[in-house]
């Protein structure tokens, strides 16, 4: 009788839905803008990431898609922010302590400002695709910016590609 109930028990609960909800997926380091493996590569493994904007919206004035991936820690993050901005960008009102270093060739490079950031630092580049400008921020817990500008170019690129910008 108690296995008959079991039985039962067991029946009412497949017919009556319940299901098993499975976690929502957890949006991965680059947010699908960027390669995860080169964000992992700069900052770790451990990282969750938050997007806003969409891909959609890059085509309207003003449009932007950006991905915020973070490390353990508030101050470890890479930001890849794709605004649509037509108009030539200058960087003369864009303050910069530290100073500005280019990444890429003579021939073509992009701007990156390495500022100090309490016992910190953070690398900025701006790169200009078409009517697109691809921001990509590093920011670490240390000073160890040696190959950020290279790092955020190639992340900048990769953000281009991916989102097919001119």
């Amino acid at each position: 009788m108690a296995r008959r109930g079991a039985l039962l028990l067991a029946a009412v609960v497949a017919l009556g839905g319940c299901t098993a909800e499975a976690p929502a997926p957890a949006t991965p380091a680059g947010c699908g803008l960027v390669s995860a493996r080169e964000v992992s590569g700069l900052m770790g493994e451990d990282l969750r990431a938050r997007s806003t904007g969409s891909r959609a919206a890059l085509g309207a004035e003003g449009g932007h898609v950006r991905c915020v991936t973070r490390g353990n820690g508030a101050v470890r993050r890479v930001t890849v922010d794709v605004l649509r901005h037509p108009a030539p960008l200058s960087l003369d009102g864009r303050p910069c302590r530290t100073g500005w270093v280019y990444a890429g060739t003579p021939e073509a490079y992009s701007p990156a400002c390495q500022d100090a950031v309490g016992d910190g630092g953070r690398t900025t580049l701006l790169a200009r695709r078409g009517d697109y400008v691809v921001t990509v921020v590093v920011a670490r817990i240390d000073r160890a910016w040696a190959g950020d500008p290279e790092a955020a170019l190639d992340l900048a690129d990769s953000a281009g590609t991916r989102l097919e910008l001119g």
